[in-house]
């Protein structure tokens, strides 16, 4: 699977975060690092995507194209699913939420009224929210710790900080001018800047913990 450059850029400031040197492309058959980047990267992406309605990767489609295929189960109308879809949340007819099942590039559904659509779209890196792009890179900070490293213990470490910046990414995204950037480096980043490789990774109450 194609990972950006910007994709890359991220994977690399974890893994420099992690005390490993940084790769140039992701690879099936390359360094474990560079293994991971190509297997893991766009699922992580996908996933955080899909655990919140983010703003910054919202669209409302109420301009669906009808298709005449036969509709599957208790449905009885197919719309075609936009292009730059990437998770179907919701369909909606005059405003209140109905069943759906997407199959492939169809939306099966039971109403033809004033029938609109939110999803998540396929959008690059440089869309992402500040606080988003923070708490996606604390996660694969986590995962690389126990995918490339194996370091059980900053695993366990990592992960908790990314509930806290997932946390802290959604809260602003409920907000008013949510575009600002945090302002600094990462508390998450810069507290692994060092002693990260070989041992234990660092425990709460230590130096960048509180």
């Amino acid at each position: 699977m194609a990972v950006s450059a910007e994709g890359i850029i991220i994977c690399n400031e974890a893994l420099l975060a992690l005390g490993e040197a940084p790769i140039t492309a992701a690879s099936i058959d390359g360094s474990p690092a560079e293994q991971f980047v190509f297997n893991k990267y766009e699922p992580i992406v996908k996933r955080l995507l899909g655990l919140h309605r983010w703003r910054f990767a919202t669209k409302i489609d109420d301009n669906l194209n009808k298709l005449t295929d036969s509709p599957i189960l208790r449905f009885n109308h197919v719309y075609q699913a936009p292009a730059d879809l990437l998770l179907l949340k919701a369909v909606y007819s005059l405003s209140v939420p109905i069943q759906f099942e997407l199959i492939g590039n169809e939306i099966h559904t039971y109403s033809a009224d004033n029938v609109k659509i939110e999803y998540i779209y396929t959008i690059t890196e440089d869309r992402f929210s500040e606080a988003f792009r923070e708490a996606l890179m604390v996660r694969i900070m986590a995962d690389m710790a126990l995918g490339v490293i194996s370091n059980t213990t900053l695993y366990s470490t990592l992960k908790a900080e990314y509930r806290e910046a997932f946390a802290t990414a959604k809260l602003l995204d409920t907000q008013s001018g949510t575009t600002r950037r945090l302002g600094g480096p990462s508390k998450f980043i810069s507290a692994h800047r060092t002693g990260t490789r070989g041992g234990r990774g660092a425990e709460p109450g230590e130096e960048g913990y509180g």
